[in-house]
């Protein structure tokens, strides 16, 4: 898969209520929006505390 295709698929996806695994367990966002490629999975940053 290209960068191209990957940008093409690219939502911006509300997290309120999602809740993701960490380090510590589990966090449940309550606000917020993050970048989401179908069969992907969601995007993060390398200095990103927590990523969805």
């Amino acid at each position: 898969m290209t960068t191209d295709e990957i940008n093409s698929m690219l939502r911006i996806i509300s997290v309120k209520g999602k809740r993701f695994e960490c380090p510590e367990g589990y966090r449940q966002y309550e606000s917020g929006f993050a970048f989401f490629v179908p069969r992907l999975g969601y995007l993060a940053f390398k200095d990103s505390e927590y990523m969805p």
